[in-house]
């Protein structure tokens, strides 16, 4: 969600853990901030949930 509107609706059908969630960021993410026209730096905010700060997805 973005000052513009929305990004991109992603349905999940598995248990989301951090490989289906840095999955969804790198299916999705750029073609949201597109479609938002979201300038090439801003920032994108997520919780502490442990699939969002794991390793694999903050690097």
């Amino acid at each position: 969600m973005a000052s513009p509107g929305v990004g991109k609706l992603v349905f999940i059908d598995d248990t989301m853990d951090k490989i289906v969630y840095l999955n969804i960021l790198k299916e999705n993410l750029k073609e949201s901030a597109a479609k938002l026209a979201l300038r090439q730096n801003f920032y994108f905010q997520s919780d502490n949930d442990p699939k969002h700060t794991a390793h694999i997805v903050r690097i």
